[in-house]
């Protein structure tokens, strides 16, 4: 999206970067949020690089807390958590999915922050 957009994409699915090859059609779907100074674009996947449907997450710095979800695989979040409307700090962030190790890590928010978390298997 141009620097001087509305919005925030937050999901899209697959990711990028994509190969797209000459004479071939291809399907994408985009998530948009409107833009906001500071956010965090969560990116779940195990250790084999594949996406994870159902992630649960929680985001808190003191007295701020947020939760999200995951998106299925048909869905343009499918591995994927947006949280908009954040500060320019450090977030404590809490993520569990089944049959996955929980993961629990700081991360530092500073416009557009964008992660790629990687869940263990139990």
């Amino acid at each position: 999206l141009p620097d001087a957009s509305a919005y925030d994409l937050c999901a899209n699915n697959p990711l990028q970067p994509w190969v797209i090859l000459p004479d071939k059609t291809y399907t994408a779907t985009f998530g948009l949020a409107n833009h906001t100074p500071h956010s965090l674009w969560l990116i779940f996947k195990d250790v084999e690089k594949n996406l994870l449907a159902s992630v649960s997450a929680q985001l808190t710095n003191g007295t701020f807390q947020a939760s999200g979800s995951s998106g299925l695989y048909e869905k343009p979040n499918f591995g994927q958590i947006f949280f908009k409307d954040l500060q320019d700090q450090i977030y404590q962030l809490t993520a569990t999915a089944s049959g996955f190790s929980d993961y629990i890590g700081n991360i530092p928010v500073s416009g557009q922050t964008q992660e790629q978390i990687i869940m263990n298997k139990l």
